[in-house]
């Protein structure tokens, strides 16, 4: 009900009684009542208004828990996560000690190679050192010379 309508309805009441004689306590008394239904309008307004946010509270309050449990939950996979930056250091140590020996290795097969390729070049292969022995054997006889075997 709005101050509007209050008035209205004093001002029709006061039009319908004008055979009656109406004082100024009459209205005065008639307007008080309305006023007092205007406030116990407000009133219950004020209080729907109050339990509606009540009701808001409580469901932030909710929430707020439910984000809290959510904070811990990524607390948690955090430190999982650190945890598991740890492990990732820890292999990443490993592989640079394998890499170091991998390059020691390289260096020494290197080396290795070169050995193999210089015991080549001064080496006889079989079939030409029983060729060589067969012709010295050969010489050594059409000379007259004993082997020295």
């Amino acid at each position: 009900m709005t101050p509007d309508s209050i008035d209205d309805r004093v001002w029709n009441m006061a039009v319908k009684q004008k055979s009656k004689n109406i004082t100024v306590n009459d209205l005065a008394l008639e307007m008080r009542k309305g006023f007092a239904r205007v406030d116990k309008s407000i009133d219950d307004l004020a209080r729907m208004v109050a339990n509606g946010f009540a009701g808001v509270d409580k469901r932030f309050e909710q929430t707020d828990k439910r984000f809290a449990l959510i904070d811990k939950r990524f607390e948690q996979i955090d430190k999982r996560f650190e945890q598991i930056d740890k492990r990732f250091e820890q292999i990443d140590k490993r592989f640079e000690l394998i890499d170091a020996q991998m390059e020691q290795m390289n260096a020494r097969l290197s080396r290795i190679e070169r050995d193999i390729q210089e015991i080549k070049q001064d080496m006889v292969y079989a079939d030409e050192f029983e060729d060589l022995t067969a012709r010295v054997k050969y010489i050594e006889m059409k000379l007259g010379i004993e082997s020295g075997k």
